[in-house]
């Protein structure tokens, strides 16, 4: 996999006032990130409202970026889904639009707090999935926060490459960092965090 740059903004995903794509207004977001320097971004994850985006939508805005930007800057696509098959769809979306990764947010409508289904989730993903993955805790928006020990067991996959954490707890942080693979890339999505590893 291509080496993700330090910092990826995660993009909203515009809409028209008739609740289809603005795919222009999604363009022009690049471009003004890109002119101010930003190569690597983040499209339909939790954000870009990628749970709540039809079949289809997810390429057409991963493709977008792909051809308004061009193959330079790093794309990740969001993956929002409670079972495989659904996870396996959006996979091949984010791989039909050109996607570098796929940021896969944990499920949890029937399995949270049931690590070991959690865990079994990823793996079976990613033991054929289409593009590298990530890992995606986000405990403010599915009350679950994927436990550091599976994390770690994760990074040992070879098609699981990283983990955006967006819990907000800096040990914690610390922790994934000592214990994960050697070169699994490690993401802060919370502010907090950031401020207090300072």
């Amino acid at each position: 996999m291509r080496t993700p740059p330090r910092v990826m903004p995660a993009l909203v995903t515009p809409f028209t006032g008739d609740g289809e794509l603005d795919l222009e207004s999604h363009r022009h977001n690049l471009r003004t990130l890109a002119q101010d320097g930003i190569n690597g971004f983040l499209v339909a994850g939790s954000t870009g409202e990628g749970a709540y985006l039809e079949p289809g939508e997810r390429e057409e805005l991963i493709r977008a970026a792909r051809e308004e930007l061009g193959r330079r800057p790093f794309l990740l696509g969001g993956v929002v889904a409670e079972t495989e098959r659904a996870a396996r769809v959006q996979l091949a979306e984010v791989e039909a639009g050109g996607a570098d990764g796929a940021l896969v947010i944990t499920p949890t409508t029937l399995v949270r707090n049931r690590h070991t289904l959690v865990e079994r989730f990823y793996t079976d993903l990613a033991d054929d999935a289409p593009v590298p993955l990530m890992l995606y805790s986000v405990p403010s928006y599915t009350a679950y926060a994927l436990p550091a020990e599976v994390a770690v067991e994760l990074s040992a996959h070879p098609a699981i490459v990283g983990m955006k954490d967006s819990g907000g707890d800096p040990v914690r942080m610390g922790d994934l960092v000592a214990g994960c693979a050697h070169g699994f890339f490690l993401f802060c999505g919370s502010s907090a965090a950031l401020s207090q590893a300072v």
